[in-house]
């Protein structure tokens, strides 16, 4: 059985009467030395963005005065962070509600089931389509995401990070 890291490193949080694990903070992920089906070179990653996290290099406070694109150009400065993660970590990082995540491939994925086409949009008809959800692209973004996973399930069981019971 694959280990996740929320089960494995992360703090057990009480919600409402439910327990839950909580993503580690980067002082335990620090710690962590090794996560079973997790690559070492990943883990090496992980202690990275976690001393970036530490350091002060990985916080909001120095990204949300920062215009996105210069935002996402440092993020992905850090090991491991490429233009999707970036594009993930932009509108929680930076504060930005309407970031358009055009490297996030279920995103094209969603377009295509929700809009009933037979291929998902290539980026720029991505950037067409999503002027129309100004100013919120982000919350548009992350409502397909979410519903093409709970259409598919295709992210469940596969993601080393959990939470719930």
């Amino acid at each position: 059985m694959k280990a996740r890291l929320a089960e494995t490193f992360g703090p057990t949080v009480l919600i409402h009467g439910e327990r839950w694990q909580a993503f580690p903070g980067p002082r335990r992920l620090l710690g962590a030395e090794a996560v079973p089906l997790l690559p070492a070179h990943k883990m090496d990653r992980l202690h990275a963005i976690a001393r970036a996290t530490l350091e002060g290099e990985l916080n909001a406070e120095l990204l949300l005065p920062l215009p996105l694109d210069e935002a996402r150009e440092r993020l992905k400065r850090l090991p491991g962070i490429g233009d999707f993660s970036a594009d993930l970590l932009i509108p929680r990082g930076a504060g930005a509600p309407d970031w358009l995540p055009l490297h996030e491939p279920r995103l094209g994925r969603a377009i295509a089931l929700a809009y009933g086409v037979d291929r998902p949009p290539s980026a720029e008809e991505i950037a067409v389509l999503a002027e129309r959800w100004r100013p919120c692209r982000t919350w548009v973004c992350l409502l397909l995401r979410a519903w093409l996973e709970e259409k598919t399930h295709e992210i469940a069981g596969r993601s080393f990070v959990t939470a719930g019971p």
